[in-house]
Order: structure tokens, then C-alpha cells, then sequence
């Protein structure tokens, strides 16, 4: 995901020359991000696509309804690192 701090480019202050990296994302552009934070940055459609996904998965898997079992495990598959 593009950082939010450096706008991606991974320089915190475009106007001075010889800056260092952006802290967030060590000059990379790049953050890794975990799905919560995936989920709070998606526009309203890409949201209803994500939850779509999730809850068709529970039907290739024989179950129908969302693939994780507990709040628990929807609260530790939250915490992981998004896979785009």
C-alpha cells in the first residue's frame, strides 16, 4: 500500500534538498499493512467487494456464511499482513 506519510515517493520533505528516507516506510514508498488496515482505507465498493469474497469463500469451503469461526479468529485474521 502506498505510504500515507511520503505519499509514496518515500521523501518526508520534498522541498529541502538531501532529506532522509521517510520514517514510515523507510524510503521504500511501500507499507505493509495488516487487513484491518486494509479495510478502513477501501472506498465503500471496495469494501462490499472484500466482504462479497469473504462470504462467497464460506460457500467453496461447504460452509455457508463468512470462512472464520469466532470473533477470535476474525479478530486474529484482522492483526495479519493484507495479501493483495
Amino acid at each position: 500500500m502506498k505510504c500515507p506519510m511520503c505519499g509514496g515517493d518515500g521523501i518526508t520533505d520534498k522541498f529541502t534538498p538531501n532529506v532522509g528516507r521517510c520514517i514510515k516506510c523507510n524510503g521504500t514508498g511501500e507499507i505493509e499493512v495488516t487487513n484491518e488496515e486494509y479495510f478502513r482505507s477501501c472506498t465503500f465498493e471496495e469494501l462490499a467487494g472484500e466482504i462479497y469474497e469473504w462470504y462467497s469463500a464460506g460457500y467453496t469451503t461447504g460452509r455457508v456464511g463468512l470462512p472464520l469461526n469466532s470473533i477470535t479468529e476474525i479478530v486474529e485474521w484482522l492483526k495479519e499482513k493484507h495479501n493483495a
